[in-house]
C-alpha cells in the first residue's frame, strides 16, 4: 500500500511544524528503501547482484519450490564466498536493509527465502560438496549453503559414506537448521544432531566456527533457530557408512487405507523402536483430479549386506500394492525416486501438530482431512498429501548426547507422531487456502481435546503464522533469546530479515 507523506504527517505523525514536516520528508517507501540498498551493493559487488529485469534475476526469483515464495525483491545478491556474506550483511546491518536468505528455496512459507522490496541472498554459486578428515581421524562432509541433499547423496556415495539430511533429491541445507528427518533418523536423532560445525556470518560481518567446543551457545541455538542467528556459509556434517541399501516407494489403492494405518502405528510404536536402522515415511495422497486416494511410503533398510526389508517390516509387503519398487539403490537413487511427482512450479501450502501415537487417532484425522478434500469441487490440480513421522525416544535422546539442540523435546519417553498436512494447487486460490486452514485447527482441536496435542511444532513442516519457537518450551525459547541478544545485539536477523519463524 503506498501511502502519501501528507496523511503520514496529518494521521501516523500528527506533525504541523515546518520541522515536522521537513522531517516526514525524510520517510521512504520500502521499494525507493530497496532500490538504496541495491545501489549500495551493486557499488561492492559489481559483477554478483542480479537487477529487476534481467533473465538472471526472473530465473532466480522464480527458483522456488512453491509459487507462494515468487515474490519481488528489489535485486538478487549471488555470492561466491563467505567474506563476500559477510560484507553484504554488514552493509545491510550500517543501512537498516532488509534481506531475505535463501538455499534450495524448498518452502511454502511466503517471504522465509524471498522477500518483496528488499535484498534476497542466493546461493547459486556456493555449492561446494567435500570430504575431509579431522584431527582425530574422523570423516566429515563440508557442504555449501547452496547445495541440495540430492547432490550431496551423490558426491557421497563415491566414497560409500552418507551425512544425515534430507530424504528428499532439491530439499536445500536449511533443513539442518530446523530439525530434519533423514533416513538414518531413527538410529542417529535429527539432521541438526549430526552437524559437526557451522560456519556463521553474525550481523557485524564476523565469521565464526559454532560447534561443540567453540561457541557453543551458538551452536546449540543454530540447531533449530533457523535464520534468526546468522547466515550459515558451511555446514560440516558427520558422515556414516553409506550404500548401497535397501530401499524404494510402496504405494497401495483407497482400499487398502485401513492397512495402511495399522502398519503406520505398527511401525511407529515398534518397528523404529525394536530395529533403528529401519526407516519409512508414511504418506498417503488424495488426488483430486480423479477422486483417488493412494498411499505412497518409501521404505528403507540401512543393512549393507540385505537385498530385501528385514522380517519386522514384513507387513508392508504385505499391501496389495499398485507399485513396489524395493531394491538395493544408492542414496541419490532413493532421494531422486521419492521426489517423483513432487515438481516445482505449484502452489504448496503446509501445517503440521505432534500427537501422542495413536491409531485411532490417526484414522479420525486422515478421513476427517479427506472428507474436506472430497467436498472441494471444480479445483483443477488439487492433491492433499498427509505424512505421518513418528519421533521415537531415542530419536530425541540422541540430540542430548551430541551437545544438546533447541527442540524441547529431550527426556520425552513417549513416541510422537509428526502429523503433516499439505495442500498442492495449480494456483492460488484464497478461498481454498482460507478452508484449508480452517480445516487443519478444528483437526488439533480435536487431538487436543483427546488429550494427544503435544505442544512440538516441527520448523520443518510448519506454515504461515504457527508459533515454531514458543513450542519449543520457555527454557529452551529463553535460552534462545539470550544467545540471539549476546550474537546480534542490535537484532538484525529479527528485524531485517523478517521472513520465516522468529524468536520474538
Amino acid at each position: 500500500m503506498v501511502v502519501s507523506i501528507s496523511s503520514i504527517c496529518l494521521t501516523a505523525v500528527g506533525l504541523s511544524s515546518l520541522s515536522g514536516l521537513a522531517a516526514a520528508q525524510h520517510i521512504i517507501s520500502a521499494a525507493q528503501k530497496g532500490a538504496q540498498c541495491c545501489n549500495l551493493l551493486t557499488k561492492a559487488f559489481p559483477s554478483k547482484v542480479a537487477q529487476n529485469g534481467t533473465t538472471a534475476y526472473t530465473t532466480e526469483d522464480q527458483n522456488f519450490w512453491s509459487t507462494s515464495e515468487w515474490l519481488s525483491p528489489s535485486c538478487i545478491f549471488e555470492p561466491t564466498q563467505a567474506k563476500d556474506v559477510a560484507k553484504a550483511v554488514k552493509l545491510f546491518a550500517d543501512n537498516e536493509c532488509e534481506f531475505a536468505i535463501r538455499g534450495g528455496g524448498h518452502s511454502a512459507v511466503p517471504g522465509a527465502a524471498n522477500i518483496d522490496d528488499g535484498i534476497l541472498i542466493t546461493f547459486t554459486n556456493m555449492k561446494n560438496v567435500s570430504i575431509h578428515t579431522d584431527k582425530e581421524g574422523a570423516q566429515f562432509v563440508s557442504v555449501q549453503p547452496g547445495a541440495v541433499w540430492g547432490d550431496v547423496y551423490a558426491y557421497c556415495d563415491q566414497y560409500s559414506v552418507v551425512p544425515m539430511c534430507g530424504r528428499y533429491y532439491p530439499v536445500g541445507t536449511g533443513l539442518a537448521l530446523g530439525a530434519g528427518f533423514s533416513f538414518l533418523s531413527n538410529e542417529n536423532g535429527f539432521a541438526v544432531d549430526n552437524v559437526k560445525t557451522y560456519e556463521v556470518i553474525l550481523a557485524d560481518g564476523t565469521i565464526l566456527e559454532a560447534s561443540q567446543t567453540s561457541h557453543p551457545d551458538l551452536f546449540r541455538s543454530l540447531k533449530g533457530g533457523g535464520n534468526n542467528f546468522g547466515v550459515v556459509t558451511r555446514y560440516d556434517l558427520y558422515l556414516y557408512q553409506g550404500g548401497p541399501v535397501v530401499g524404494g516407494q510402496i504405494q497401495t489403492p483407497e482400499n487398502q487405507t485401513e492397512k495402511w494405518l495399522d502398519l503406520t502405528y505398527d511401525y511407529s510404536v515398534r518397528q523404529a523402536v525394536v530395529d533403528v536402522k529401519t526407516h519409512a515415511l508414511p504418506a498417503i495422497l488424495y488426488l483430486g483430479d480423479t477422486d483417488e486416494v493412494l498411499t505412497s511410503t518409501p521404505v528403507y533398510y540401512n543393512a549393507h549386506n540385505s537385498s530385501a526389508l528385514p522380517p519386522i517390516m514384513a507387513g508392508w509387503y504385505n499391501m496389495t500394492a499398485s507399485s513396489d519398487t524395493v531394491r538395493q539403490a544408492s542414496y541419490a537413487a532413493l532421494a531422486k525416486e521419492f521426489n517423483a511427482n513432487q515438481g516445482d512450479g505449484s502452489f504448496q501450502e503446509q501445517r503440521t501438530y505432534t500427537i501422542t501415537a495413536n491409531r485411532e487417532e490417526y484414522a479420525r484425522v486422515w478421513y476427517s482431512f479427506l472428507e474436506w478434500g472430497r467436498s472441494i469441487e471444480n479445483v483443477t490440480g488439487l492433491t492433499l498429501l498427509h505424512c505421518n513421522m513418528p519421533l521415537t525416544p531415542r530419536m530425541m535422546e540422541a540430540g542430548v548426547e551430541k551437545g544438546s539442540n533447541s527442540l524441547g523435546l529431550a527426556g520425552t519417553d513417549d513416541v510422537l507422531s509428526i502429523l503433516y498436512f499439505g495442500l498442492t494447487l495449480e494456483t492460488y486460490n484464497e478461498t481454498i487456502v482460507n478452508s484449508f486452514n480452517s480445516i487443519f485447527a478444528t483437526l488439533q482441536e480435536e487431538s487436543k481435546s483427546r488429550g494427544l496435542l503435544n505442544p512440538y511444532i516441527m520448523w520443518n513442516y510448519a506454515g504461515l503464522g504457527q508459533e515454531v519457537f514458543p513450542s519449543y518450551g520457555y527454557s529452551s525459547l529463553g535460552f534462545m533469546k539470550k544467545v540471539s541478544k549476546r550474537y546480534d545485539p542490535k537484532g538484525v536477523f529479527q528485524r531485517l530479515v523478517p521472513g520465516g519463524f522468529k524468536l520474538n
